[in-house]
């Protein structure tokens, strides 16, 4: 399941977080990086840091937009109830994966930037988004919740060579197909990695399938199902 959501000039970079927020180590991803002269790691302080300078290219209310890639909830339960610490990183390491898998979907497929009075003229970029990627184990209540952000800087260097703030309309309608190829992705990933299989689950509770695991019994799945987690948030902007 994918989330998307604006992140304000005023507010902090991730808005849904661990209670580790402030010192979260993430990382930067997409083609974009090159454009910016950035690599390697950086922290979510030091991402709110830079949000005010690109504010200056863009002049763009919208700061960043934060892609939340959340797992399945019997992805979730086996890794919290694992002890087996080799499968525990093979799961985390699959959600990253997907998580920049997914960012590239939307480099090929929803990235541009607008020119003209009102943004009416759509720009290609030069190389693609600039994102940061962070891993949590925690919901923000503090309930285990294994997912990825990508932290998306509305900055882009468009194919004219001039910067300016990404098509919102362009990304976020493209969000809904976007979750599906994550989705794809991470259960390639997983069965790949583990041998472990997904198979398509009715949740009689509010009519929806969803692909979970397949060894992943309700019981086990019951205590997951209560808490509060990413997987509830809306597509918002």
């Amino acid at each position: 399941m994918l989330s998307l959501h604006a992140t304000r000039q005023h507010q902090p970079a991730i808005t849904c977080s661990s209670p580790e927020i402030g010192r979260s180590i993430g990382h930067w991803v997409g083609n974009g990086t090159a454009d910016l002269g950035v690599n390697g790691f950086v922290t979510d302080v030091e991402l709110s840091e830079y949000l005010p300078t690109f504010h200056d290219v863009t002049q763009s209310a919208i700061a960043a937009f934060d892609m939340v890639c959340a797992t399945p909830l019997s992805v979730n339960a086996i890794w919290t109830l694992t002890d087996d610490g080799q499968l525990e990183q093979t799961l985390e390491s699959t959600g990253g994966v997907a998580a920049q898998h997914t960012l590239g979907y939307l480099q090929q497929n929803a990235a541009a930037t607008l020119r003209g009075p009102g943004g009416v003229r759509q720009i290609g970029l030069r190389n693609g988004l600039i994102g940061v990627r962070f891993q949590h184990g925690q919901a923000y209540n503090g309930a285990p919740d294994l997912h990825d952000h990508i932290v998306i800087l509305n900055l882009a260097l468009g194919d004219d060579g001039r910067w300016g703030p990404l098509d919102e309309d362009l990304l976020t309608g493209s969000i809904e197909a976007a979750s599906e190829h994550h989705t794809r992705q991470l259960i390639a990933a997983i069965e790949e990695r583990t041998g472990l299989r997904f198979q398509h689950r009715h949740d009689s509770r509010d009519q929806v399938a969803r692909w979970e695991l397949a060894l992943a019994s309700k019981h086990i799945l019951e205590p997951f199902r209560g808490l509060p987690s990413v997987r509830d948030q809306a597509v918002t902007t």
